[in-house]
């Protein structure tokens, strides 16, 4: 409870130097509205993006995703859009290293080629 007398002298010593200070340069009221909500706006956008922050990182994963070619959906599946040239291709790491490989989902056998393997350190 004593807080908040002192906590009412603060705020009314803060408003009353903001409007003198607003007073000593003789802004026009309109001008004064518009700054007031230009900077409303500006505290609300920050406000919105940094309490959505990880929506926003997973909207952008996703639109990267997407432009690379591949998605995944809820239940965890990968999908990979056809290329131009009608061959499936995907970015995938192996061992840290990022490497473009062709995808051929009726292969019976996965293989990478010696430069790829000896660069992602796979023996």
């Amino acid at each position: 409870m004593s807080e908040d007398p002192a906590r009412f002298t603060y705020l009314l010593v803060l408003l009353v130097l903001l409007g003198a200070s607003f007073a000593a340069r003789r802004v026009p009221l309109k001008e004064s509205f518009r700054m007031l909500l230009a900077w409303i706006g500006i505290f609300a956008v920050l406000f919105v993006v940094f309490s959505f922050r990880g929506d926003f990182l997973r909207v952008w994963n996703r639109v990267q995703a997407e432009i690379a070619g591949t998605t995944t959906d809820a239940n965890g599946d990968v999908r990979i859009r056809k290329g131009e040239d009608g061959h499936f291709t995907a970015e995938v790491t192996i061992n840290g290293k990022t490497v473009q490989m062709l995808v051929d989902s009726g292969a019976t056998t996965t293989t990478i080629s010696d430069i790829t393997a000896r660069a992602a350190g796979v023996d």
